[in-house]
Parts: structure tokens; C-alpha cells; sequence
């Protein structure tokens, strides 16, 4: 997802909030650092619940490479 689909999602959210799911999380290292990144730099003031979910195929520590 680019940062303007990013953009677009977030500011379509209801007063619910949005949720996330990047399935094959494993293989998308870039792509969840780039949405998180997104995600903690919006504004503090919009207080809309944004809640980003991994899914993934393996019981490996691949998350951690993220960190």
C-alpha cells in the first residue's frame, strides 16, 4: 500500500477508527515499516483508533528484523 492509499484510508476512517490486516507479513518488512512509520506520524490530535494487524505463515522471529 503507498503512503497516499495510506493517506486515503486513514482520513476516510469513521469516528470507529480503522483496522489493518498485511497478510504474509513475513515478506513485507518494507512495506509494514513504511504504513507504521505513517501511522505514528499522524497527528496526535486525531484520535481515531488506527490498528495495523500481521498476519504470517511461519513461527520464525522475522518480526524482530522490523524493530
Amino acid at each position: 500500500m503507498t503512503p497516499k492509499a495510506l493517506d486515503y484510508f486513514i482520513r476516510g476512517a469513521t469516528d470507529r477508527g480503522l483496522l489493518l490486516v498485511m497478510d504474509y507479513a513475513e515478506n513485507r518488512a518494507d512495506e509494514i515499516a513504511r504504513l507504521a512509520a505513517t501511522i505514528q506520524a499522524w497527528p496526535e490530535d486525531d484520535l481515531r483508533p488506527i490498528r495495523l494487524v500481521l498476519l504470517a505463515r511461519g513461527a520464525e522471529d522475522w518480526w524482530t528484523r522490523l524493530m
